[in-house]
């Protein structure tokens, strides 16, 4: 991992429990206030880490929406 990434990956680990779910089950996407609390738990900045936060949100759904394809 390179150094830069260091505070984006903390805040994906300290949000992993921030999981909203659809009522499939499915993951729906991340508790943004729940995050956040995480995330300032962890003691991250919020606004550092939020949009690459939402990019392995976004790459985390596409690819359980790709595993469930197929």
């Amino acid at each position: 991992m390179l150094p830069c990434n260091a505070d984006a990956v903390a805040a994906w680990l300290a949000s992993q429990t921030q999981w909203r779910l659809a009522p499939s089950g499915r993951l729906a996407g991340l508790d943004y206030a729940g995050a956040r609390a995480a995330v300032a738990g962890a003691g991250l900045r919020w606004r550092r880490v939020f949009g690459a936060l939402r990019t392995m949100e976004a790459a985390a759904l596409e690819a359980q929406s790709e595993a469930s394809a197929s």
